[in-house]
């Protein structure tokens, strides 16, 4: 259980401070401007300093929202948790420390995770897909000299619109050609069903994206799909785990 002051201590000489801004993003992605709220502390200057250490040590990834077409003025960039391990941590053993001491027995894993570790598997199934896009792209044929720019989009929901809807699109791929990959990560117990269609078409619209640009859909899958989905042919590609590694 001491694996996390471990890692962060070959890192840095003094850990609360980074301590704090790791738990805060494991829980969500945000702005620098939204975990200075949340934390206390002013968004410039020594969190500035945090963020950029955090970074360079490959724990955060920093992602802007700007629409690959030029359309979003928006230029808030969110901080996402990068650290396969430091998610695990936050999630299920620094909440549980004083649990994990005490046991003796085997399942406590089961009693402590819960339906949770369904969401947690997919939070993470889309960061390994990001991590592995170069296979991704070389197994629907795309050339990574066509790639102007690519990662997870999102866009925020205007407070002073009512109506307005936020986004959030796992992996956004923009080509050469005026041509957008919208690539849907999903893992769930269940096969995936034609239900996927709908939410990937509503994202779409969200986008907003130029009619003078194509849309390629592509699924990624960590387990089964059902016949219906797969006679659909609304994906253009659909692939498996296996596509990760390859």
């Amino acid at each position: 259980m001491n694996e996390f002051e471990t890692i962060f201590k070959e890192q840095f000489k003094v850990i609360k401070n980074y301590e704090r801004i790791v738990k805060q993003i494991s829980q969500k992605s945000m702005s620098k401007e939204e975990l200075g709220r949340q934390l206390n502390m002013v968004s410039g200057g020594g969190l500035s300093s945090y963020i950029y250490n955090l970074e360079q040590a490959d724990f955060i990834k920093i992602f802007k929202s700007n629409a690959p077409f030029g359309l979003s003025r928006e230029k808030t960039r969110k901080i996402v948790l990068w650290d396969e391990w430091l998610q695990f941590y936050f999630h299920y053993i620094e909440p549980n420390k004083r649990m994990i001491e005490l046991n003796t027995e085997s399942g406590l894993f089961e009693k402590v995770a819960g339906q949770s570790i369904n969401s947690y598997l997919g939070l993470v199934f889309e960061k390994f897909c990001m991590k592995n896009l170069s296979n991704i792209l070389k197994n629907i044929g795309v050339d990574i000299h066509q790639v102007i720019d690519y990662g997870p989009f999102f866009r925020q929901k205007k407070r002073t619109n009512p109506h307005d809807e936020g986004i959030q699109i796992d992996i956004l791929v923009s080509k050469k050609g005026q041509i957008l990959t919208l690539i849907e990560c999903k893992f769930q117990s269940n096969p995936i069903g034609i239900s996927v269609i709908s939410e990937v078409q509503r994202k779409i619209q969200l986008l907003k994206a130029p009619k003078s640009y194509s849309i390629e859909r592509i699924l990624i899958t960590a387990g089964e799909i059902t016949t219906n989905l797969k006679k659909s042919d609304y994906f253009h590609h659909i692939l498996g785990i296996a596509s990760l590694f390859e």
